[in-house]
C-alpha cells in the first residue's frame, strides 16, 4: 500500500497556515505567534519537501532574529513591522505550494 505523503503534508501544514493567517489579520499578536510557531515547528516530525521547508524554516529563522523590545534589539534584529512584512509573503508561498 502506498502512502499519499502529499495529502499528509497538506493536512500537517494547516496549523502553520492558521497561525500565519491569524497574525496577518490581527487575531493573534506577534509575540503569541512567535511562541506558537516556534513550538509547532520544533515539535513537527513531518518530512517536508524542499520548497515548503525552505519557507517554513525562513520564518523560523526570522523569528529567531525578531526582537520586540527596541532597547534590546541589535542592528541585525527584526522589529515587529519587519517581521510582519515577512510573514504574509511566506503565507502566500505556502498556499501556492499546497493549492
Amino acid at each position: 500500500m502506498l502512502i499519499d505523503t502529499t495529502a499528509i503534508r497538506r493536512e500537517r501544514i494547516k496549523p502553520y497556515l492558521e497561525l500565519m493567517e491569524k497574525v496577518v489579520v490581527g487575531e493573534l499578536d506577534l509575540n503569541e505567534f512567535e511562541c506558537a510557531y516556534l513550538n509547532t515547528f520544533k515539535n513537527d516530525p513531518t518530512m517536508w519537501g524542499e520548497a515548503e521547508f525552505r519557507v517554513m524554516n525562513s520564518i523560523f529563522l526570522d523569528l529567531d532574529s525578531y526582537s520586540p523590545d527596541g532597547n534590546l534589539r541589535g542592528p541585525d534584529d527584526l522589529d515587529e513591522n519587519q517581521m510582519m512584512s515577512l510573514i504574509e509573503p511566506a503565507l502566500k508561498a505556502l498556499k501556492r505550494i499546497f493549492n
